[in-house]
């Protein structure tokens, strides 16, 4: 294939030369490991296991766009994934910010190509220089992830040396995203350490971890040495937003426009299903940040049983307590289930006004909600008014006794606006 080279001049800076190579887009690409057909090898690690194994796996299938790490379905193909108990299909994590774009809004606001672009040959080019500048210790370490004997770790300075032009604003962006990906991956692997026994249930098992070698970039340095993985089970199943509410089900169990049913009656199991399991994650001292319909799937064997799974965006060290009620919201805008209500508020008498509160709101769900929540008590079970009272503004009320009660077996939110961490969590903090 021929190639175009052109060059343009820049303002000078500490990154960048003054004459830089512009490439056509065919001959700057690099191509991704990661995606249908390739062969990646790994060194993976297992809890069951006393050492590491170098395993080959084949790409089946890629999730693409990759956003923070490269998901792929894929069959290990060495024979040794037998005696280590891997299935023939599992999802790999591979945590790789060289193949996806860097989406950091500083990178929008001035317009360069690497927010929606992967690594070219000139970025990688331009990243590599920056990196031997930092190594020489020309610039401070202001992320984990590079902190060696010879370069702890720097707080930010002001002004910092990275504000100083374009191109090191641009490099010390591309840290950040290298230390967040990283920061994901750790954060994972920790979610999945306190989840294990929701593990094969509401969360998918977690098979392995391991490491990824990549073709060499021109620089041996432990950030782009190895990259992360996570070795997870392959869930057959869909994604909330790729299913779609109907009334029962057809005999494909598929719309015309080739979305997935799901029936009214099961699309409210499979929140209940949901919720329980967003309550179980809580319980066990996870807050899932990122709990959006792509990241909730129904399994294909039963379309009632959900699996969580992205815990890249989590928090496992106990920040404040996580209550459902954003998924709540989630699933009612998507009508698939009407909110429980909290009934404590409710069941508590008004001292002058007694029930009045219980039995204006109970008036306004029956219109919108016939029969979901409460039912009329009968006038012969019906306890009489109370007395008149004068308020605290001087007005007349009457002290109204229930004439609505929930009904029998309702679910409700009380436990979630009651809950309290007395859990391993809990435990933690009192030490």
């Amino acid at each position: 294939m021929s190639s175009t080279l052109t060059f343009t001049t820049t303002a000078p800076s500490s990154l960048a030369p003054k004459l830089v190579a512009v490439k056509t887009h065919e001959d700057d690409h690099i191509d991704c490991p990661y995606l249908p057909g390739a062969v990646v090898q790994l060194n993976v690690s297992q809890a069951s296991a006393p050492s590491t194994n170098l395993l080959k796996f084949r790409i089946i299938h890629a999730f693409t766009p990759f956003t923070l790490s490269a998901v792929v379905v894929a069959e290990p193909i060495s024979p040794d994934s037998t005696s280590l108990s891997l299935p023939s299909r599992v999802v790999l994590k591979l945590f790789d910010p060289r193949h996806f774009p860097n989406r950091s809004w500083d990178l929008k606001e001035i317009g360069h190509p690497r927010y929606t672009s992967p690594w070219t040959h000139t970025f990688r080019a331009f990243f590599l220089d920056g990196l031997r500048r930092f190594r020489d210790r020309q610039l401070p370490n202001h992320w984990p992830i590079a902190v060696s004997a010879t370069q702890p770790l720097v707080s930010q300075q002001s002004p910092d040396p990275y504000d100083e032009t374009e191109d090191l604003r641009v490099w010390a962006i591309e840290m950040d995203f290298w230390s967040a990906t990283t920061f994901a991956y750790k954060a994972e692997v920790a979610a999945y350490d306190a989840l294990e026994s929701l593990q094969g249930q509401n969360i998918p098992k977690l098979l392995g971890t391991a490491t990824y070698v990549p073709d060499f970039d021109g620089m041996d340095d432990p950030v782009l040495n190895t990259v992360p993985c996570l070795i997870l089970e392959s869930i057959d199943g869909a994604p909330l937003h790729e299913f779609e509410l109907v009334d029962s089900y057809s005999t494909s169990k598929t719309t015309s426009s080739g979305r997935l049913e799901i029936s009214k009656a099961d699309a409210e199991l499979a929140s209940v299903a949901i919720i329980d399991a967003v309550r179980a994650i809580r319980d066990l001292g996870v807050t899932h940040h990122d709990l959006a319909d792509r990241n909730i799937l129904l399994r294909s064997s039963d379309r009632t049983k959900p699996v969580l799974i992205d815990f890249g965006h989590c928090d496992v060290s106990r920040g404040e307590v996580y209550n459902p009620e954003q998924v709540r919201d989630m699933l009612r805008q998507m009508h698939w289930h009407l909110p429980s209500p909290w009934i404590a508020w409710y069941n508590s008498p008004h001292p002058l006004r007694g029930y009045r509160a219980l039995n204006l709101h109970a008036e306004q769900q029956n219109q919108l909600y016939p029969g979901v929540h409460f039912e009329r008590i009968p006038d012969a079970e019906r306890e009489p008014d109370g007395a008149a009272a004068v308020d605290e503004d001087g007005n007349t009320v009457v002290w109204e006794a229930p004439r609505w009660r929930y009904k029998a077996g309702l679910r409700t939110r009380d436990a979630d606006l009651d809950w309290q961490d007395t859990g391993k969590w809990a435990m933690r903090t009192a030490e």
